[in-house]
This record gives C-alpha cells, sequence and structure tokens, in this order.
C-alpha cells in the first residue's frame, strides 16, 4: 500500500505520519511467537535455576516480559535485535506492508541501518518484587534507560 498524495501532504507538513491499518495480525502475528517462544525459553532456564518463581505461563503476551520484569531483568535486557535476532524479525523488516509506504516518502533505494533496537515497553507502574530497597532505584534507572524517547535522534 502505497501512500496517498494527501498522506504525503501531511507528512511533509507536519513531520510524521499515521497509516492506520498498514500491517495486519497477519504481519504482527510471527513475531509475537518468536518472541513469545524466546522469552519463554529464556524464562524455563530462570525458573530451573532459582532466578524465577514462576513461568507466568497464565499471562498474555503483552503482559508475561512485565510479569518476569518485576521479578528479573536478565530477559528484558536480552529481547533487543542486538541479542535476539530471529526469522521473523528478519522477514518482517523486509515486509511490503511496512516497506511500501516508506517507499512513498524516499523512493524505491531503501536500507535497514545495522543499528536496531527493539526495546519493549513496559506497564509505567511495575511492581518491584523481590527488589531490595536500594536495588528499587538501580532496577527503576535501568528501565528509564532501556526506553526509547519518541524523539528519532534522542537515543539510539
Amino acid at each position: 500500500m502505497h501512500l496517498t498524495d494527501q498522506e504525503i501532504s501531511h507528512f511533509e507538513e507536519e513531520g510524521y505520519i499515521v497509516v492506520k491499518d498498514a500491517l495486519s495480525d497477519g504481519d504482527l502475528d510471527p513475531i509475537i511467537e518468536e518472541y513469545g517462544e524466546h522469552i519463554d525459553t529464556r524464562a524455563r532456564r530462570l525458573h530451573a535455576e532459582g532466578k524465577l518463581s514462576s513461568l507466568y505461563e497464565e499471562e498474555p503476551f503483552r503482559k508475561r516480559l512485565a510479569s518476569i520484569t518485576a521479578e528479573t531483568t536478565e530477559i528484558y535486557q536480552n529481547v533487543d535485535i542486538m541479542h535476539f535476532r530471529g526469522e521473523a524479525t528478519f522477514n518482517f523488516l523486509r515486509n511490503s506492508h511496512l516497506i511500501d509506504p516508506i517507499e512513498s516518502l524516499v523512493g524505491p533505494e531503501i536500507t535497514c541501518s545495522p543499528i536496531q533496537h527493539t526495546r519493549a515497553k513496559l506497564p509505567n507502574k511495575i511492581m518491584y518484587q523481590g527488589i531490595e530497597e536500594d536495588g528499587e532505584e538501580k532496577f527503576k534507572q535501568f528501565l528509564s534507560e532501556n526506553v526509547a524517547p519518541w524523539h528519532q535522534d534522542a537515543q539510539v
């Protein structure tokens, strides 16, 4: 789906554009499944090592990582594409539903920067279970350093 002239004008005037329904569940489901499997594998390992009290299997994908991260940041630290590269993620970066609208703005010669990041968005209010009093501040600092600000130049 290429952008309309009106959408391109909006982008040129406002500096952003929202393309509703550009991506479908079918585009995102493989990534969710891939990350879900990665999180599950890591959770099982941490649980076996006694570093995680529960696998949080009853939690849906959108909540499971937050529940795990409330106990330990070991998985959260490694869901970044710098540490975990899966086939579904690679395929998504080449998905025509993603690329075609971009092509409308920059032309057909599109390259992917080798500096990519995947940052999981955790809830603003996350419980700090099992964290020592002085550890809570370190945990909050860690989480704040791993949130991507909206402005593209504010953080890689």
